[in-house]
Order: C-alpha cells, then sequence, then structure tokens
C-alpha cells in the first residue's frame, strides 16, 4: 500500500483525513478515503471500504456542506443521502462534476482491486 500515501488515511501521522467518520456510512471496514474536493458548496470524497454484506470491497462518494464553526467540518453523509439521489441514473443523480474525483481516484480502485471501468459506485 505505499504507492497510496498520497491518499488520505488514518494510517500516516500527517493524513488529512480519519477513517472514523466514514465507518458508520459505509457496511463494513472502511479501506481508504480520498482527499476532499470542493464541488460548488460542498465537499465530496471518494470512499473505499470492504463489504461485510457482500465480503467484497466496494466504494462510494461521501459528501458535507463545509461548517467552519465545527471543528471537524461538518458531518459526512452517504451520496444516497444527495437530495437528487436516483440508483437508476448513471451518475447516481450526484454533481456530474464527480467525474474529476472519480478519475483522480482510478490507483486507488486499482490498489484496492476494483475495476476501473466506467461504471458508477
Amino acid at each position: 500500500m505505499a504507492q497510496l500515501s498520497l491518499f488520505a488515511d488514518d494510517r500516516g501521522a500527517d493524513a488529512p483525513l480519519s477513517l472514523a467518520p466514514f465507518q458508520g456510512l459505509a457496511d463494513g471496514e472502511v479501506l481508504h478515503v480520498g482527499p476532499p474536493e470542493l464541488i460548488r458548496k460542498h465537499e465530496w470524497c471518494h470512499v473505499i471500504y470492504r463489504n461485510a454484506s457482500w465480503d467484497r470491497v466496494s466504494n462510494f462518494f461521501a459528501w458535507r456542506r463545509p461548517d467552519p464553526s465545527l471543528t471537524d467540518g461538518g458531518e459526512w453523509r452517504h451520496e444516497r443521502e444527495w437530495p437528487t439521489y436516483d440508483w437508476d441514473r448513471q451518475d447516481h443523480g450526484c454533481p456530474l462534476s464527480l467525474r474529476v474525483l472519480w478519475q483522480r481516484e482510478a490507483a486507488a480502485r486499482r490498489a484496492f482491486g476494483l475495476d476501473d471501468g466506467e461504471g458508477g459506485t
């Protein structure tokens, strides 16, 4: 996992994000959280986790509206909580700008054995 030193996780002392806030969002052990990206008024990050139900590695996006008055910046939410979320759409109803984040996290997905195809989360 040395090649993932550029990515945010709580394995390094200088990691910008802890995995802990994402444990409650994932159905299993969180393995990796990419650095947040500000898209309009919300921060988004890519989360890779081992799905406890299916016993396989999977991924999703998490988002929050940054709140400077909170020391942790605000509560992270699963992409399914996005107001226009729609599982039947190719983009799941999430901002199309997430494409940049998806492409940036390609190396992390490959490192954890996820297909780097054009499919969604």
